[in-house]
Protein backbone atom coordinates (compact mmCIF):
# COMPACT_ATOMS: atom_id res chain seq x y z
CA UNK A 1 0.00 0.00 0.00
CA UNK A 2 1.21 3.46 -0.82
CA UNK A 3 2.23 5.52 1.78
CA UNK A 4 0.53 8.87 0.62
CA UNK A 5 -2.77 7.01 -0.48
CA UNK A 6 -2.62 5.25 3.46
CA UNK A 7 -2.50 9.29 4.95
CA UNK A 8 -5.48 10.48 2.36
CA UNK A 9 -7.53 7.59 3.94
CA UNK A 10 -6.59 7.83 7.38
CA UNK A 11 -9.08 10.20 10.23
CA UNK A 12 -5.90 12.14 11.03
CA UNK A 13 -4.96 13.50 7.48
CA UNK A 14 -3.53 16.91 7.14
CA UNK A 15 -6.39 19.65 6.17
CA UNK A 16 -5.31 20.76 2.50
CA UNK A 17 -3.69 24.24 1.84
CA UNK A 18 -7.58 25.11 -0.19
CA UNK A 19 -9.36 25.42 3.09
CA UNK A 20 -6.57 27.67 4.92
CA UNK A 21 -6.98 29.68 1.49
CA UNK A 22 -10.58 31.33 2.61
CA UNK A 23 -10.55 34.60 4.01
CA UNK A 24 -11.03 34.45 7.94
CA UNK A 25 -14.21 36.75 9.35
CA UNK A 26 -14.17 36.77 12.77
CA UNK A 27 -17.55 35.15 14.17
CA UNK A 28 -18.49 38.04 16.35
CA UNK A 29 -18.21 40.52 13.13
CA UNK A 30 -20.98 37.95 11.50
CA UNK A 31 -22.94 37.52 14.78
CA UNK A 32 -23.06 42.05 15.16
CA UNK A 33 -24.01 42.30 11.31
CA UNK A 34 -26.38 39.38 11.29
CA UNK A 35 -28.32 40.71 14.31
CA UNK A 36 -29.02 44.21 13.54
CA UNK A 37 -30.53 42.83 9.97
CA UNK A 38 -32.46 40.50 11.67
CA UNK A 39 -33.43 42.94 14.89
CA UNK A 40 -34.63 45.99 12.13
CA UNK A 41 -36.82 42.81 10.17
CA UNK A 42 -38.10 41.53 13.29
CA UNK A 43 -38.94 44.81 14.69
CA UNK A 44 -40.75 46.18 11.50
CA UNK A 45 -42.89 43.15 11.31
CA UNK A 46 -43.72 42.95 15.23
CA UNK A 47 -44.85 46.20 14.73
CA UNK A 48 -47.56 45.81 11.93
CA UNK A 49 -50.23 44.29 14.12
CA UNK A 50 -50.43 47.11 16.62
CA UNK A 51 -50.44 50.01 13.95
CA UNK A 52 -53.17 47.30 12.35
CA UNK A 53 -55.31 47.46 15.79
CA UNK A 54 -54.46 51.16 16.06
CA UNK A 55 -56.06 52.14 12.56
CA UNK A 56 -59.30 49.45 13.12
CA UNK A 57 -59.76 50.58 16.48
CA UNK A 58 -59.86 54.44 15.53
CA UNK A 59 -61.71 53.80 12.06
CA UNK A 60 -64.33 51.97 14.00
CA UNK A 61 -64.57 53.93 17.24
CA UNK A 62 -68.47 53.45 18.45
CA UNK A 63 -69.70 51.26 15.76
CA UNK A 64 -69.75 47.96 17.36
CA UNK A 65 -73.25 46.64 17.99
CA UNK A 66 -72.71 44.19 20.29
CA UNK A 67 -69.98 45.79 22.39
CA UNK A 68 -68.78 49.95 22.19
CA UNK A 69 -65.81 49.19 23.69
CA UNK A 70 -64.49 46.90 21.86
CA UNK A 71 -62.76 49.86 19.46
CA UNK A 72 -61.92 51.51 22.22
CA UNK A 73 -59.50 47.96 23.57
CA UNK A 74 -58.07 47.82 20.18
CA UNK A 75 -56.72 51.34 20.48
CA UNK A 76 -55.77 50.62 23.69
CA UNK A 77 -53.62 47.44 22.33
CA UNK A 78 -52.36 49.37 19.70
CA UNK A 79 -50.94 51.99 21.69
CA UNK A 80 -49.23 49.48 23.77
CA UNK A 81 -47.90 47.38 21.12
CA UNK A 82 -46.06 50.61 19.60
CA UNK A 83 -44.79 51.42 22.68
CA UNK A 84 -43.30 48.00 23.33
CA UNK A 85 -41.72 48.37 19.93
CA UNK A 86 -40.40 51.81 20.44
CA UNK A 87 -38.68 50.64 23.54
CA UNK A 88 -37.14 47.71 22.07
CA UNK A 89 -35.60 50.03 19.27
CA UNK A 90 -34.78 52.26 22.18
CA UNK A 91 -32.95 49.72 24.29
CA UNK A 92 -31.65 48.54 21.04
CA UNK A 93 -29.23 51.51 20.71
Amino acid sequence: MNPIQKDEMNETARLTSAAASRPYVPVTDVGRTFGTTYFLVSTLLASIVPIIQLGIGLNYKGLCPINQHISTYMIVAGICGLALVGLSLLISL
